[in-house]
Parts: structure tokens; sequence; C-alpha cells
């Protein structure tokens, strides 16, 4: 899995987590080969990821592309990640806790 997959399903696994209390926008600052930059609009029961930057994100996260995989394959726990500072988080604390899910394990 390639970072850039990770980000293409992210609206699918956002509905089948059914996360409908989550409303905000999320940037991902995405380092290294393979990174980039993408962002998510959440809305309900419905979340449009695009590539690129979006001027006023409620989240910002960074990490790096390798990390991004890791925790989609379930390599790598959320909790861990963000303790060794693998993920940095900024902004909105209480809603990227309604998103972790979406940093767990997708396999």
């Amino acid at each position: 899995m390639t970072c850039a997959e990770v980000f293409a399903r992210m609206g699918e696994k956002f509905q089948e987590f059914r996360l409908k209390d989550v409303h905000g926008i999320f940037q991902f600052h995405v380092r290294g080969p393979g990174g980039g930059q993408w962002h998510a609009i959440c809305r309900g029961d419905h979340c449009q990821v695009k590539s690129g930057v979006h001027q006023r994100p409620d989240v910002t996260i960074t990490a790096s592309a390798d990390t991004v995989v890791r925790l989609a394959e379930g390599r790598m726990r959320p909790t861990q990640a963000l303790l060794t500072r693998k993920v940095k988080v900024k902004g909105d604390l209480l809603l990227i806790a309604k998103m972790k899910v979406l940093l767990s394990p997708w396999a």
C-alpha cells in the first residue's frame, strides 16, 4: 500500500467506520518519498479527500509517508505514533480524538 492509496481510500473508510459525529477539516502534511499534501473535509456521514492544502483546517497532522502506511497496515499503533512524535497534531484535539479510528489498521 502507498501513501496515495491510503488517502484515496480515506473517504470510504470514514463511511465504513460510521463517523457521523465528525465535522471538520483535516490537513495532512506527509513528508518523504511518496508524501504530499492532502486534506479531508468531513461533514456528518461524508468525507471528501483531496490533494493539496486547505486554507483553514481545524486539525493539521504531520507524519512521514512511511508512518502513514505503517498505521494503515497495522504495523504501528496510533498511540505509539503520537507518543513517539512520529505523528504530530495541531488544532482541535477533541476532533482528532474522534478521527483516531482512521489512524488504526485498515486491513
